[in-house]
């Protein structure tokens, strides 16, 4: 049979995709095309993808042409996730291979596979290979790629393109030798010019000017707007909403959309560092008694921002702090002009990021208006509405109002004009906001009846623009007495005021209802090739509009709030195929859709609604209606899908406004507002808990530090009460939380960590154990040690709780995975995934080493070696009816391991009978089942121990359970005592244990008082002999709940309130005392963990130098206590921790503010120069070990940080005291165990730090050379 008469019928599909016969791949092809027709389900789509990526480099043109119509079809009719994984493939394919093709027909298909490719939200990968192919030799491979950007640009817009990238090829690509090449470059610009208008102008720098205007002659003959003629699988759904609605709120919707700039030219600008361009006097001349030296910095600083107009991100402080110095004092005018211009110009250079800044320097300004030197007038005018961009009117109210309420007339005129100017810039929502605007309007009306004629006009002015803003109405309550002439004129300014606020999405005018807006509208669905038009049934829900405080015909009036109304609620949420953000919510008054609803009890003007549109919104996430919530860092689409599902879920606009706001301050409001919503209204948080996670994600990505601890102190209350309740977590709620929150194990904080320990051992009560182990291995695979570290410890927790079941049906793949950090670089992942794989050896004994596989002999070694140390035996497997979702007891119920290596037992030997399920204590006192009948009351606990004597476990008990802070409700079960031997640690009842851990938990408890009654009670246990050694393992807990206190607390000594004042000078005075117990201890303080002694003394120094400290009662006693403890920490603690503790915390002190807190260094070097006094007592005990490597490593971060060159401009102590540190370590560790260790660490050895050590070792070395030369010239002699 010849090779045209063969027959490939019989060859599966996948060897006819590869088979070497072009007529065999193209009856495969064809074959798929008739299969991709049929495919309903989306999980079949995956296994043709390995298949498809390949399609494009057929090497036979009639093949490739089917091909391309194949691939075509899986792009468009597969999901987003199996679309997306094969999309770079391809598209390198078509960059290869179908640019240059033979038929014309390949080419046009090659173009329509990189449109569906930006289509399933892959331009990213898109522009990589088109941007690479670019760089290609062939000028047809170079013009092909320029043409398909072209079209991607003419079809989608500019916003799915990084146009930066773009811009900067096109002055090479113009000037391309081959004249096609050429031409579809200036096709190119040519769309870019229609697109960003002028802002494209200024990229044309570096191209001829002949050939710019070639470009604006082609655009001046092009009258069509530009617009979006192809959208995105998430904004098809917004389309065809905005298509289906008819009438003129749409068209205006549409039609102001339209008229906003798409691109800021601002965006399109390379960000540039001055800071590192400033003369290295200008600190200098900027405090020079000569007023021209003062003129020449100034001068500088403006040439730098004019030539530079968008600033990079960094530490503006000390230039900030010298302008308004300057401004503020400096009385010569020229150079006040000056300052202020250069403000000016930092502040339009950072824009946003230059909130931190921006409400000082405006209080600054608003008292320089004082001048009466017009040069100085305009610069200030300048540059306050340059800063207030980077602000808002809540944050600059006080010092607005003050300015308002000025004895000079220049101050209240230039203020008021000034509101005039921020007032047309304020979106319409903050202006609606009663509370926020009612103070602006008193004193702004106040001014209207100012001697000054001029100020009585710039108030009119600010007053009209308010009034075009909101509406007459809206403010007739404030005219209403309003003299004639005083009104007319400000109808004057209302008519002349021009709005310039961005219109806010979902904030619009309201209005009557008409007949069109009482009907149900269809919810137009769109997938490709298909049209599906489906009909919400039955009832309909009732979305609020605004809020109180936020109405545009609202009077600016206080009324008293309802008490409830009922709200209208769909039985069941209508099935939308499109974005549940964009569904249309109608409301009724018809008595049908009355009666076909149910009605729900709700307090009016509630942030969080009872409804059922949470089993929608999941719904359609898992179906790819909607964006997963899954990214690296956070776009703005996530951002605004996530606005878009509050807003239909109808959460409270105010408590959104704080929530999506700028400012931090208002992410801290929108918190507790959200805490006392789930006080209040429980039932309203489970409804928005996917909602409220997703924003709580946003926030982990915050660089304040406030914002990051207060939200999890508000999941940890919200986890335990739902925990409590059975709830049961969506895969959805989880998969959009857990994976940022184990992120967050990598913080260098160790409260925060804490935190994240304990959500997640509160939701692994609420959600699958098994998956949040799947989680957390996911984490191993970060760059972020301590993450690992934190992961591995959180799964070798949860191994020793539900035993080997939480690793799945496949435990050995986990335990793999577990196994492979055994040879991480870093010492503490090594020791915590030891320590994870021997839990699992107490369980299932010698099959562990099956389940890992082969190990390197090192890793191998390092195992048996650590569960040698472990010294127990192992423990009968758990029960594998242990439950996974519902755990039931205590998570401290079983031995622990730290990452040190040092096994701690909390609850007696590995003998005793594994538990079959545990969670935290805290869960404990809320849902253990009483359904035994052993229930206790705390006081009678003794009786519970039945015949034993043993002394210790009843004063553990008296201890814990005293009646002063017995927990509520406790639930007690019988169990019998543990014996113990002499030389064992106290071993005490699970119950016991439990409530042991949670009084340490306490001790961060925000209720001062709770906390206060947890600190005397571990006092006393600590300085009891016999219960104190159980809180071997709990130390670095105590330490890290009593800095997350301090943290919380310490800002709070600003509070002139006396009952505060009086239950905060309880708290230091307890927590000080507890420390000292602790410290005294003999063997507890060593314990402590590095980085809990790092934070806890960061803490104790910060207290000492609080001024404000000293308006408590006891300050100069606590103040004392607390130096005479940090010198006890100092002497008793684990040698090599503290050590490694104090050099971190010198590095952290110099990095803070930019080391200006002399207070805090200058402590901090007290506390090394104790140490060095401190390590001679050390050197003397022959029998401990030092573990040189740590400390030399923590010297080498250091030096990383700061190099002997940073301190050429400040005081080199810290400089001095760290190399005496480091000589020390030399002489005491000797010169041979250093030179091996810096052997080891190659990154060490050629650093900076490095050479120092090197200097040392050979200044020893020919110490030791001299000296043996010596003796034996002695000798011989």
């Amino acid at each position: 049979m010849t090779e045209e008469e063969q027959d490939f019928s019989k060859l599966s599909l996948e060897e006819r995709c590869q088979h070497k016969n072009w007529k065999a791949r193209v009856s495969a092809y064809d074959e798929l095309t008739k299969t991709f027709q049929r495919i309903d389900d989306d999980k079949e789509w995956g296994k043709y993808g390995g298949w498809v990526r390949k399609f494009p480099t057929d090497s036979n043109a009639a093949a490739q042409e089917k091909a391309l119509e194949v691939t075509l079809l899986y792009l468009a009719n597969a999901g987003l996730p199996q679309a997306g994984r094969i999309v770079a493939e391809i598209m390198s394919g078509v960059v290869a291979k179908c640019i240059t093709a033979s038929k014309a027909k390949s080419k046009e298909l090659a173009m329509d596979i990189a449109l569906m490719c930006v289509e399933v939200e892959k331009f990213e990968a898109v522009q990589e290979e088109l941007m690479k192919g670019m760089e290609h030799k062939n000028p047809k491979v170079l013009a092909g790629c320029i043409n398909i950007f072209t079209e991607v640009l003419r079809s989608f817009g500019p916003k799915v393109i990084n146009l930066k990238t773009i811009l900067k090829k096109i002055p090479i690509l113009i000037e391309d030798r081959d004249k096609t090449v050429r031409d579809e470059t200036k096709k190119l610009m040519v769309e870019l010019y229609r697109w960003l208008g002028p802002a494209f102008k200024p990229q044309l720098s570096a191209v001829k000017p002949l050939v710019v205007q070639e470009v604006e002659a082609e655009v001046e003959k092009i009258t069509e707007k530009p617009h979006q003629s192809r959208y995105l699988r998430s904004q098809q759904a917004r389309e065809e909403r905005v298509a289906g609605e008819a009438g003129e709120e749409a068209e205006e919707e549409e039609a102001s959309e339209e008229a906003s700039p798409d691109i800021d030219p601002f965006d399109l600008l390379d960000p540039v560092d001055i800071l590192s361009k400033l003369p290295k006097d200008f600190y200098e001349k900027c405090e020079a008694k000569k007023w021209q030296e003062r003129k020449e910095a100034m001068e500088a600083l403006d040439a730098l921002v004019v030539a530079n107009p968008k600033l990079e991100t960094g530490d503006y402080s000390d230039l900030v702090r010298m302008l308004k110095k300057i401004i503020s004092k400096d009385t010569n005018v020229v150079v006040v002009a000056l300052a202020g211009k250069s403000l000016c110009g930092l502040a339009n250079g950072l824009k946003k990021k230059f909130s931190p800044y921006a409400s000082s320097c405006i209080s600054t300004i608003l008292e320089k208006f004082k001048e009466k030197k017009a040069s100085v007038v305009t610069a200030m005018r300048d540059a306050i509405d340059a800063c207030f961009v980077a602000t808002t009117l809540e944050s600059i109210q006080e010092d607005t109002i003050q300015a308002l309420q000025n004895k000079n007339p220049a101050v209240k005129l230039e203020t008021n004009t000034f509101l005039a100017r921020a007032f047309a810039k304020t979106p319409f929502k903050t202006m609606s906001d009663k509370k926020l605007m009612k103070p602006y309007f008193t004193a702004i009306l106040a001014n209207l009846n100012e001697p000054d004629a001029n100020v009585r006009e710039a108030a009119a002015e600010a007053f009209g623009v308010a009034m075009k803003h909101l509406g007459e109405k809206a403010l007739a309550p404030l005219i209403a007495d309003m003299e004639a002439i005083k009104l007319q004129k400000v109808k004057e300014y209302m008519e002349k005021a021009v709005i310039t606020a961005p219109k806010e999405k979902g904030v619009k005018p309201v209005k009557a209802p008409s007949s069109a807006d009482m009907k149900v509208k269809a919810n137009v669905v769109r997938v490709p090739g298909k049209t599906d038009i489906r009909k919400p049934g039955g009832a309909v829900v009732k979305k609020p509009t605004a809020s109180a405080n936020s109405y545009p015909e609202e009077e600016f009036v206080e009324k008293p709030p309802a008490v409830s109304k009922p709200v209208v609620a769909a039985k069941s949420a209508p099935k939308v195929g499109g974005t549940v953000s964009r569904q249309t919510i109608a409301t009724t008054t018809t008595k049908k859709s009355v009666s076909a609803a149910k009605v729900v009890e709700e307090p009016i003007g509630s942030n969080l609604p009872v409804n059922n549109l949470k089993a929608q919104r999941i719904s359609d996430e898992m179906r790819l209606r909607i964006l997963r919530w899954n990214f690296t860092t956070p776009r703005e689409e996530f951002i605004d899908l996530l606005k878009e599902l509050m807003i239909a879920a109808g959460i409270g606009p105010t408590l959104m406004g704080n929530m999506f706001h700028s400012n931090f301050k208002l992410h801290l409001k929108a918190i507790d507002t959200l805490q006392d919503e789930f006080n209040m209204n429980p039932d309203g948080t489970k409804c928005n808990l996917d909602l409220i996670l997703k924003w709580a994600t946003l926030r982990f990505f915050d660089t304040n530090p406030s914002v990051l601890i207060r939200i999890l102190d508000y999941m940890i209350n919200v986890f335990q009460v739902l925990s409590a309740e059975d709830y049961n977590m969506a895969d959805v709620e989880a998969g959009a939380f857990i994976p940022y929150l184990v992120v967050k194990l990598g913080e260098s904080k160790e409260n925060v960590r804490v935190n994240v320990h304990e959500i997640l051992k509160r939701v692994s009560t609420i959600y699958s154990s098994q998956k949040v182990f799947t989680y957390l291995i996911e984490g191993l695979r970060s760059k972020n040690a301590r993450q690992r570290t934190d992961c591995l410890d959180e799964m070798s927790s949860m191994i020793g709780v539900y035993a080997m079941p939480v690793m799945g049906n496949t435990p050995q793949l986990a335990l793999k995975e577990i196994a492979k950090q055994i040879s991480d670089r870093d010492t503490n992942v090594r020791n915590a995934a030891l320590n994870a794989v021997v839990q699992a050896y107490y369980l299932v004994g010698d099959k562990v080493f099956k389940m890992i596989g082969q190990l390197a002999d090192k890793d191998q070694s390092l195992l048996d070696e650590r569960i040698k140390r472990a010294g127990k035996s192992c423990p009968k497997p758990a029960q594998s009816s242990a439950t996974l979702t519902k755990p039931s007891a205590s998570v401290h119920g079983t031995s622990r391991i730290n990452s040190s290596g040092t096994v701690h037992p909390s609850e007696g030997s590995p003998s005793s009978p594994p538990q079959a399920a545990i969670v935290s204590p805290i869960r404990q006192y809320q849902s253990q089942s009483a359904s035994s009948g052993n229930i206790l009351q705390p006081q009678n606990l003794n009786t519970t121990l039945g015949s034993s004597n043993d002394d210790f476990n009843n004063r553990v008990l008296q201890a814990t359970f005293s009646e002063q802070c017995a927990v509520s409700r406790t639930v007690i079960t019988k169990m019998p005592v543990n014996s113990r031997k002499p030389y064992e640690t106290p071993m005490i009842p699970t119950q016991a244990n439990q409530s042991i851990d949670l009084v340490v938990v306490q001790l961060g408890d925000p209720v001062l008082r709770t906390a206060i009654e947890s600190c005397v009670k571990l006092e006393k246990m600590l300085t009891d002999s016999l219960t104190s050694p159980i809180m071997c393992g709990r130390v670095d807990t105590m330490l890290a709940m009593i800095s997350n206190q301090y943290l919380r607390q310490q800002p709070t000594l600003q509070n002139r309130d006396e009952e505060h004042l009086n239950e905060l000078n309880k708290y230091f005075s307890s927590s000080v005392q507890l420390l000292t117990a602790l410290f005294k201890h003999e063997l507890l303080p060593k314990k402590a963990s590095r980085d809990g002694l790092k934070d806890i003394i960061y803490h104790l120094l910060m207290l000492i130098i609080d001024d404000n400290l000293e308006q408590l009662t006891d300050s100069v006693t606590i103040i004392r206590l607390v130096n005479v403890m940090v010198v006890r920490i100092i002497e008793n603690t684990e040698p090599n921790a503290i050590s490694c503790a104090l050099i971190r915390l010198l590095n952290d002190a110099l990095n803070e503010n930019g080391g200006e807190n002399y207070r805090l260094l200058e402590l901090v070097m007290k506390c090394q120069w104790k140490l060095l006094k401190q390590h001679n007592v050390w050197v003397q005990n022959e029998d401990y070990h030092w573990d040189t490597r740590a400390i030399l490593l923590e010297y080498h971060y250091f030096m990383k940080n700061h190099p002997f060159s940073s301190f050429c401009n400040r005081d080199g102590t810290p400089l001095k005291t760290i190399k005496t540190i480091v000589h020390a370590l030399v002489m005491q560790a000797g010169v041979e165990t250093i030179q091996s260790i810096m052997n080891d660490i190659p990154e060490l050895k050629n650093s900076e730090g490095g050479v120092y050590i090197s200097k040392i070792i050979q200044r020893e070395l020919l110490k030791k050379t001299s000296i043996a030369g010596v003796t034996s010239s002695a000798s011989t002699l």
